[in-house]
């Protein structure tokens, strides 16, 4: 990712990840945050399935 982006990155901690997204982590969908980030990256061999379901819980 940080090639992709060319900058660093690391991974959130759990109070930064409920306060950005509003989802404890193990529960943080792709999309839909609270606060919606300027990027979302999707692995792109996604695209041969018409539906995609991912596993998240509740705020």
């Amino acid at each position: 990712m940080s090639s992709i982006i060319d900058d660093e990155i690391e991974k959130a901690s759990a109070d930064q990840t409920k306060n950005y997204t509003g989802y404890s982590i193990g529960g943080v969908p792709p999309i839909g945050h609270t606060n919606s980030p300027t990027q979302i990256f999707i692995d792109s061999n996604l695209k041969r399935f018409e539906k995609i379901y991912a596993a998240a819980g509740h705020p």
